[in-house]
Formats: C-alpha cells, structure tokens, sequence
C-alpha cells in the first residue's frame, strides 16, 4: 500500500465568526441523528432574526 502524505481537510474559520458558532450548532443538532421539528422551527427563527 502506497504512502500518501496526511492531508489536512478541517475547514478554517475565524473563531467567534458566525460561520464557527454555526458549525458548531449543526453538528450538535445532529449528534443525537434525530431531528426534531421543533429544532428545525427554532433554527428557522434564529435565521430570520439576522
């Protein structure tokens, strides 16, 4: 098996950026992998209010 050098495929974002503190709600609405509506309805809200 040929070697390949590590890559690094980790998305950068500046921290306290709204695109880190996005990720950061995405992937804990996801870690249970059940989606409420309720989630989606609050996520909804939130997207409004920018």
């Amino acid at each position: 098996m040929p070697s390949h050098p590590r890559m690094n495929n980790m998305r950068f974002y500046r921290p306290d950026s709204p695109q880190a503190a996005a990720r950061i709600v995405a992937l804990t609405v996801l870690a249970d992998r059940d989606i409420g509506s309720s989630e989606l309805e609050l996520l909804d809200r939130c997207t409004r209010m920018d």
